[in-house]
């Protein structure tokens, strides 16, 4: 009996490829100009992942066996070593999720900005997939099962249908407006690397871009309106492009992270108008601005082996004080990120990025205040009030009594109860979680790698650097406090 053509479909999941009845055959490597469009054949690559084992799922969506012996799956690199030959006489029956895995079936590996193509035993193109740096790193899978676009999945589902791959407990809120990425209808140039982000006095969104050093802004609805910046060593231009931070007198701060510099802009006309020296921040990281114009800035490891710390300046850049970089002799940080002011209750925020938490200062004398918001969770399923692995972006909603917080491996921001002390610092309380919106995907409203968090009280919105996707998602705020169950504007939110 050939295994191969009669095994059942429970059994050819597991041994159709190495079973002693089937053979690999070599044929010629052939082009992949004529790549078939996603849909075109009952047979479809249906899920991938670019780590562990290099899975790749094929998946029959008709009513029928298809026989699929001498089909070639290979990844972009376009020689012999880089695919795999079906073993002949195999047949998919219908329905039947088949995962080829890299060790026990393939031998070539998949890398972080790839590409995998399906042709069959003549050569011609069946399907294929490609995908960007990041999207495919736990799962890159269709939804709807089978026939849906390729998205970025929260979870694996081999061998079983991708609307697994969406959790029940997932929160999606709906953006009043999408700028980059792809499928947007506002105009304006494509983002490439985006992490922080802020809003100016007037509602406009400033959003720099590091690969070219150029600061993209829009109007409150998404309207594109110009650009600032751009890469050198004059007023206004930047080596690497780094935080931004607007204040209340219409000028936007933006950190040039080589030079050790501010460059200064007019929000009104975007036009260099100033740049302020803060050398003496060795390794400067992230930026926040006080009510009397004072500049706080992240000091990474200053010198070898010293710990993070923050520095406070003065509107003209000369170095006040050191925030207290050490508790009992310990470094306060695991890799500082970003900064966050709440001035109403004297703090600042801080995240120690690879603590999976957020640090809490005294604004007004620099002491760590022996306090944190978040913990690492437990297990793979997002839990109330933690985090997967690096906690990023941090933004006060001051008017609404709410902090916000990006888990990026979770692909989700946690909102938290700002005033609600000491529950806000007790991992028993879950740090006063009130809610959480946003999983890893494509789609509007889901998320992937994002960083950076701004919010425009006046309006009530909040933007969110998604830069897995490319792209910034603006929300409002009750809407978010709608669909996780909160009102807005409210003095407690628990």
């Amino acid at each position: 009996m050939n295994f191969c053509r009669y095994a059942p479909a429970a059994l050819l999941l597991a041994t159709i490829f190495v079973s002693a009845g089937c053979r690999r055959q070599e044929t010629e490597a052939v082009p992949f100009d004529d790549a078939a469009p996603a849909g075109k054949h009952s047979v479809v690559i249906n899920e991938v992942s670019s780590t562990g084992d290099d899975a790749i799922e094929l998946l029959n969506t008709s009513e029928q066996p298809i026989s699929i012996g001498g089909w070639q799956v290979m990844d972009s690199k376009r020689n012999l070593e880089k695919r795999y030959v079906l073993p002949a006489d195999s047949v998919l029956p219908p329905g039947v999720h088949l995962v080829l895995r890299r060790g026990t079936h393939h031998d070539f590996g998949l890398g972080g900005e790839d590409a995998v193509f399906l042709e069959d035993d003549d050569g011609n193109p069946i399907d294929s997939t490609v995908w960007e740096k990041g999207q495919a790193t736990l799962s890159f899978c269709r939804i709807p099962n089978g026939s849906g676009a390729f998205t970025t999945c929260p979870r694996t589902t081999w061998a079983t249908s991708n609307s697994n791959a969406t959790p029940a407990d997932v929160v999606i809120v709906k953006p009043l407006w999408i700028a980059g990425g792809d499928g947007t209808s506002h105009v304006g140039p494509p983002l490439m690397e985006i992490d922080e982000l802020c809003f100016d006095a007037e509602g406009r969104l400033w959003v720099p871009d590091i690969q070219t050093s150029t600061i993209h802004i829009y109007d409150p609805d998404g309207k594109y309106l110009g650009a600032a910046g751009s890469q050198g060593s004059g007023v206004g231009q930047f080596q690497r492009v780094g935080t931004i931070r607007a204040d209340s007198q219409g000028r936007v701060y933006a950190l040039d992270r080589t030079r050790r510099i501010l460059q200064v802009f007019a929000a009104d006309t975007r036009a260099a108008v100033a740049s302020i020296d803060v050398s003496q921040v060795k390794n400067p990281m992230g930026l926040a601005i006080t009510s009397q114009g004072d500049f706080l800035i992240g000091d990474m490891e200053p010198s070898e082996g010293e710990p993070d710390r923050i520095a406070r300046l003065s509107s003209t850049g000369i170095l006040l004080s050191f925030f207290q970089d050490t508790v009992d002799g310990q470094p306060i940080f695991r890799k500082f990120e970003t900064l966050a002011v709440d001035e109403a209750s004297d703090r600042v925020f801080a995240t120690s990025e690879f603590a999976s938490r957020v640090e809490v200062f005294a604004l007004s004398t620099g002491l760590y205040r022996k306090a944190f918001i978040g913990s690492r969770q437990t297990g793979e399923h997002p839990q109330p009030g933690r985090i997967k692995k690096a906690v990023e972006g941090i933004a006060v909603d001051a008017e609404n009594n709410r902090f916000f917080l990006v888990d990026e491996a979770n692909g989700r921001i946690l909102v938290h109860a700002l005033r609600d002390q000491p529950a806000l610092y007790d991992e028993r309380e879950n740090f006063a979680f009130v809610g959480a919106f946003g999983s890893i995907g494509a789609e509007p409203g889901w998320f992937n790698s994002v960083d950076g968090l701004a919010i425009d009280s006046a309006r009530e919105h909040l933007a969110v650097s998604d830069d897995g996707n490319h792209r910034i998602q603006v929300f409002a705020l009750s809407d978010i406090a709608k669909v996780i169950g909160l009102e807005s504007k409210t003095s407690n939110s628990r």
